[in-house]
């Protein structure tokens, strides 16, 4: 499970399958590909296997069920789909063996990222003058913010199956000073991004409208590079795989700019 978004950009492979179809097609792809580099496991194992995949409907979250069969047939016909992709300006990485324009955040968000984003932002507060902040923190800190944490509040008490967690933290780290009143909650809330209407027809729930791309980048750029040298980013992206993953949403982020979309979040 993860934090799903993708660059809606009109081609052949949207189409025809649609937004939800690109969806589960990527949904079961990556489970071909685990499948593949895993050949211990064989298909006498997995013929009753169901995998099961989280989609929006309205403002109610059902489980769309997938059997072996499904993801076999996806794993034949995947490679027609993804050789559309390789040219198209919406591919985050036309090397990869995958749809160029979907992404994920895998869950739990780690700590490690947590904690960066608080120290980072602290530094923020206490270093420079209000009106140099982020746009997208000043936002935060209104009264008014759509971003209050309860929803990250709620993933951080739901546990799954196996005691597995969607955040390895179990309290936000708060902040201190001019930031007193916020935590992470606030923060992670902002960037899952904002309730979109187009929910029923795309199966996205969330997005990051066009109009506010330019704010995201800048609050993003501040996290992930501003002031770090290339060899922190490299050690930070060896050891924190959510803070890797962050960084291929801001490259979406910025291809999304390029192309005048929103990119649409889940």
């Amino acid at each position: 499970m993860g934090i799903d978004y993708v660059i809606p950009q009109p081609c052949e492979n949207r189409e025809q399958l649609g937004e939800p179809g690109l969806r589960r097609w990527t949904f079961l792809y990556m489970i071909h590909k685990y499948l593949r580099d895993h050949p211990e496991l064989s298909r006498k194992d997995l013929s009753a296997k169901r995998w099961r995949m989280p989609t929006i409907r309205g403002l109610e979250v059902e489980e769309q069920d997938f059997g072996f069969d499904d993801v076999a047939r996806v794993g034949r016909e995947i490679g027609r789909l993804i050789r559309r992709c390789r040219d198209c300006p919406a591919n985050m990485d036309p090397q990869a063996d995958e749809f160029g324009c979907v992404g994920r955040i895998n869950y739990p968000l780690q700590g490690c990222f947590e904690e960066l984003v608080a120290e980072r932002l602290q530094k923020v507060m206490d270093r420079l003058g209000q009106e140099e902040w982020p746009t997208l923190l000043n936002l935060i800190l209104r009264s008014d913010s759509p971003f209050d944490g309860q929803a990250i509040a709620s993933m951080r008490r739901t546990t799954l199956r196996r005691e597995s967690r969607l955040l390895e933290r179990t309290e936000p780290v708060r902040f201190q000073r001019a930031g007193d009143g916020i935590s992470t909650d606030h923060i992670l809330h902002a960037l899952v991004g904002m309730s979109s209407e187009r929910t029923e027809r795309t199966g996205y729930g969330r997005e990051f409208p066009r109009e506010l791309l330019s704010i995201y980048l800048d609050f993003l750029s501040g996290i992930l590079y501003a002031g770090l040298s290339e060899e922190r980013v490299l050690r930070l992206s060896r050891e924190c795989s959510t803070y890797l993953q962050f960084r291929w949403m801001h490259r979406a982020l910025r291809l999304a700019y390029k192309l005048g979309t929103p990119v649409l979040i889940s």
